[in-house]
């Protein structure tokens, strides 16, 4: 199945609660934009009962170039260590931590996009608490990929997706399923991105691993 242009908004929008009764939501706001260096907008997708389900945009002012310079120089969502594992995380997963601790339903990050000047960088929840899990691990891919997908385009994609999945015309309910039943792991994060570009109607796909754009048939959360 290509990717068609616009699917990413064609569910779940309008589920959408733009003023999330959540304590400790505006510091929550403000940390999230002095390390993103953007304004933040958050809403609750209903998905999950009483779950706390967010849709984190970041408008920034930045072109894609720039977000790569900043990456490269560590100041943006910068860096910061777990005291207990060492491992990197995000300035988004401690963020979460603390306003866990003000509330009693369980918070999850089902989207988070980022507003580019001349990009939007859109990335979806594969399974519980991944986007806050592997936030650091995927701005750190974006630093080392994001030169080589300007390189080798004509021009800049006007959005990034990711991830995507290949797709099996005979299972084509496996990958919601895995998603459903949390079996999708971390290294789905960095197999294959979505590009959109303006001059075309699909979307071109990012290989991680070869390093490589190819136009091919794969599979979109939009769940």
């Amino acid at each position: 199945m290509s990717i068609e242009r616009n699917s990413i908004y064609n569910n779940f929008r309008l589920q959408l609660d733009r003023n999330p009764r959540i304590n400790g939501l505006t510091k929550f706001r403000k940390i999230l934009e002095r390390d993103y260096f953007s304004d933040v907008t958050i809403r609750n997708c209903n998905l999950e009962g009483q779950n706390i389900n967010l849709i984190i945009e970041l408008d920034s002012p930045y072109g894609l170039e720039d977000m790569h310079q900043h990456l490269r120089e560590g100041n943006l969502g910068c860096k910061q260590s777990d005291p207990f594992t060492g491992l990197p995380i995000s300035p988004l997963d401690s963020a979460l931590f603390e306003l866990q601790l003000l509330n009693d339903p369980l918070i999850d990050v089902e989207e988070f996009s980022i507003f580019l000047s001349d990009c939007n960088i859109v990335i979806k929840k594969i399974y519980p608490q991944s986007i806050q899990e592997q936030l650091a691990n995927i701005f750190r891919a974006l630093e080392d990929h994001l030169i080589l997908m300007i390189d080798d385009c004509i021009k800049i994609p006007n959005e990034i997706y990711i991830p995507v999945f290949e797709e099996d015309l005979s299972e084509n309910d496996v990958v919601l399923s895995n998603i459903e039943q949390a079996n999708n792991n971390i290294k789905d994060y960095f197999n294959y991105w979505g590009l959109y570009f303006d001059f075309q109607e699909d979307a071109s796909i990012y290989d991680l691993e070869k390093k490589s754009i190819f136009n091919g048939d794969l599979y979109m959360l939009n769940h």
